[in-house]
């Protein structure tokens, strides 16, 4: 899902850490 996107992808989350925990 967007929310555990690589970091090489822009999608939000792109710290490769979940935007909701």
């Amino acid at each position: 899902p967007e929310a555990f996107a690589p970091s090489s992808d822009s999608a939000p989350g792109s710290s490769d850490v979940p935007e909701g925990d």
